[in-house]
């Protein structure tokens, strides 16, 4: 078995949620193991699967100390929640860097260096004490490894927007959890994820962008792999503008996860008030909504999901 004794100011804390994985499991964990910095520790939590998933992670375990598997009586959780209960674990322990992983992508091998690097850089600005995420790009590819596209973010035709992020995340994520890494500050605010959030990633995302600061790697450090079973997934900006009915929907949920925001919310600062605002618009008149809406100044980001917004919000 191999063991790697960490240096705890370097130590990262992988998080990894699975779900009958048992096809593309190996490649990722040989991604992880192959990582340039070596000092970290993977914990996995199986969210209810049949196949082969736990056989190949107890096989992986027996050959690396630091793959550990955590067990507990919850049952199928679904990927927002499982990543919750796994937030809950890492606050016991110590490493201050966070990660989290899918099961079916494949790391390059200098991605964790890369973001242990821009968190360090971070902290040393704003202090450990401040709640502080770091992402990168993504590279699209089929479940062959083949690329459909060298930017997630160009594909998706999304914008990154860290210098008024919460106006951004109100209204769409751009923060892909498994590009994702967060300091020990983050992960407390962070902890527990909502059951009206929509995802861990976005959930995350928006608590930094409200309490923090988020930083960006301009640079792909995953092979982000598209496939059948993909929970979520990329598959370009126009697919975003089909169903009319389950995107008002969509909507909605945003809104209840904007209230459940502002209870991890300083309630003297602005943010607690743009949160607030927003929460509250499905219940504005359709002039008042708009003009409120207004008034914050959303950014959506992109031409079509500035339309696309505006056309949901006046069908709530």
């Amino acid at each position: 078995m191999v063991e790697y004794k960490n240096n705890a100011s370097d130590s990262i804390l992988i998080l990894m949620s699975t779900y009958q994985g048992e096809r593309y499991l190996s490649a990722q964990l040989d991604s992880i193991i192959a990582q340039t910095h070596k000092q970290w520790t993977l914990l996995i939590r199986d969210d209810g699967s049949s196949d082969g998933t736990l056989s190949i992670i107890r096989r992986y375990m027996e050959q690396d100390g630091r793959i550990q598997l955590m067990t507990d009586s919850r049952g199928n959780l679904k990927p927002a929640q499982s990543f919750s209960v796994l937030m809950e674990k890492a606050l016991q322990r110590e490493e201050p860097f966070i990660c989290f992983s899918d099961q079916d992508d494949v790391w390059r091998e200098e991605k964790l260096a890369l973001q242990m690097a821009e968190l360090k850089k971070m902290m040393k600005e704003y202090g450990d004490k401040k709640p502080l995420l770091v992402f990168s790009d993504l590279c699209v590819v089929d479940e062959n490894l083949k690329v459909i596209h060298p930017s997630y973010l160009s594909f998706e035709k999304l914008s990154v927007n860290t210098a008024s992020s919460l106006r951004t995340l109100l209204v769409h994520n751009y923060v892909t959890g498994c590009a994702m890494a967060i300091n020990r500050a983050l992960l407390r605010l962070a902890t527990p994820v909502p059951d009206k959030a929509l995802m861990h990633d976005w959930w995350c995302a928006l608590c930094a962008a409200s309490e923090g600061v988020l930083g960006f790697i301009a640079q792909t450090t995953i092979y982000y792999r598209q496939h059948g079973r993909n929970d979520s997934g990329s598959k370009g900006i126009y697919s975003k503008f089909t169903k009319w009915k389950s995107r008002k929907t969509g909507l909605l949920k945003r809104f209840d996860q904007a209230n459940k925001l502002l209870s991890r919310i300083d309630k003297s600062s602005s943010d607690f008030g743009l949160v607030s605002t927003y929460s509250e618009l499905p219940k504005k008149k359709l002039l008042a909504r708009f003009i409120s809406a207004l008034d914050l100044k959303l950014k959506p980001g992109g031409l079509l999901r500035k339309w696309g917004f505006w056309v949901l919000l006046a069908l709530i």
